[in-house]
């Protein structure tokens, strides 16, 4: 699917965690690769990095509407305890929305 044009847009619940794409390692680190780098929980705004985007908007009847997006999060994929496998499952990278 990563080929075609698809959008998906999830609510979700305040203790989410994401986090971004690991910093580039140097090229004598030993051990295994990071797959996750800085964490970006959602109920808590001391973990939020500068946001990629933002835009504001005031409306008479509404007031002031503010939109902030976090670009390049994962999640970390749960293993179920009968389907699981040794195998790392794969990392689906999107944009987080307040």
């Amino acid at each position: 699917m990563a080929d075609e044009p698809v959008c998906v847009l999830v609510r979700l619940r305040s203790g989410c965690c994401f986090y971004a794409a690991p910093a580039p390692t140097l090229a004598a680190a030993t051990g295994r690769p990071r797959r996750h780098g800085a964490k970006f929980a959602c109920d808590d705004p001391l973990t939020w990095p500068k946001p990629s985007d933002e835009w504001i908007h005031t409306e008479a009847s509404y007031g002031q509407v503010r939109l902030r997006t976090g670009a390049g999060l994962h999640a970390i994929p749960q293993n179920h305890a009968k389907r699981g496998t040794r195998q790392a499952k794969p990392q689906v990278s999107g944009t987080v929305i307040r």
